[in-house]
């Protein structure tokens, strides 16, 4: 039941800030066995093994997750945190594109999968991102923003300038 899901993701937010570590994982990992599709416990429990440096552990988590729910973006997304943490970043690239092909709508899947491309220097890729995202979803300005990141990053400063100027015109709020 969700609600109980909830419950669990509290205390375990509350163990984890009072330094009560392994009753924070327990708690979690609860969390997530009563509501799979909580996305929050997902990340916070991967996050947390990770910090404790118990990446093997975060690893197999994510790999089970994707095992279990292939069609799910979330599993995916939780896959490429992973992941990242662990310098596998060409992996977490499919995994965020896995992520988007599920559901292109997302826009955390884009957005991440554009840093990771980002982080790789694959330029023309972040921009084919980002190009595919504003067919989809318009004229978005965390797309925009990206794009001028993807130039500063790039290199390309008074591009960047020019396009943050443009986005700030069409999104004043």
């Amino acid at each position: 039941m969700p609600g109980y899901s909830t419950l669990h993701g509290m205390l375990a937010n509350t163990a984890w800030r009072l330094g009560d570590r392994e009753r924070a994982l327990a708690a979690v990992a609860r969390a997530t066995e009563l509501d799979p599709d909580y996305r929050w416990a997902w990340f916070s429990r991967c996050e947390w093994l990770i910090e404790l440096d118990r990446h093997a552990e975060a690893l197999a988590i994510a790999e089970r997750l994707v095992a279990d729910r292939p069609r799910q973006a979330l599993a995916h997304e939780v896959h490429a945190e992973v992941l990242e943490a662990v310098g596998q970043h060409d992996e977490r690239v499919e995994a965020l594109r896995r992520a988007l092909a599920l559901q292109p709508r997302l826009g955390s899947s884009r957005l991440r999968l554009c840093d990771a491309l980002i982080d790789l220097k694959r330029f023309d890729d972040a921009r084919s991102v980002i190009a595919e995202g504003q067919q989809l979803l318009g004229d978005r300005p965390e797309l925009a923003l990206r794009l001028a990141t993807i130039e500063r990053t790039a290199g390309n400063h008074e591009a960047a300038r020019k396009m943050l100027r443009a986005a700030l015109e069409r999104h004043p709020d």
